[in-house]
C-alpha cells in the first residue's frame, strides 16, 4: 500500500514547486487595484493606481484592496486544489483517478 503513492514527502516537495510556479491575479471592478499571487498563496505583486490613491477616501481603498485580496486567494485555493486532485488522479494505478471525476 505504502508503495501505491510512492514517497509522500518528495511528492508534496514537487507539489509544492509546482504551485510556487503557478500564478493568478485579481482586479477591482474598475482595475484600481491588481493583485498577482501564486497558487501557494504567496502575495507576488501589487498594482494600485494613483487614482485610487488619490480617491480621498481610505474606507473606498481598504475595501476594493480587502475584496481584491480575497478573490485572488480564491483563486489561488481553485488552482492549487485543481493541481492537487491531478496528482492524486495520477498516482492513483489504472484509470482509478476517474474515481473523481478528472
Amino acid at each position: 500500500m505504502f508503495d501505491l503513492f510512492g514517497n509522500m514527502e518528495e511528492r508534496q516537495r514537487e507539489m509544492k514547486e509546482k504551485l510556487d510556479g503557478i500564478f493568478v491575479e485579481a482586479s477591482s471592478p474598475n482595475g484600481e487595484v491588481r493583485i498577482k499571487m501564486n497558487a501557494n498563496k504567496r502575495l507576488e505583486e501589487i498594482s494600485i493606481s494613483p487614482e485610487a490613491l488619490a480617491s480621498g477616501d481610505p474606507e473606498m481603498f481598504e475595501d476594493l484592496l480587502l475584496v481584491t485580496f480575497n478573490e485572488a486567494i480564491s483563486a489561488a485555493e481553485t488552482k492549487a486544489e485543481a493541481e492537487m486532485r491531478k496528482q492524486i488522479n495520477d498516482m492513483l494505478p489504472g484509470g482509478l483517478g476517474q474515481l473523481f471525476g478528472e
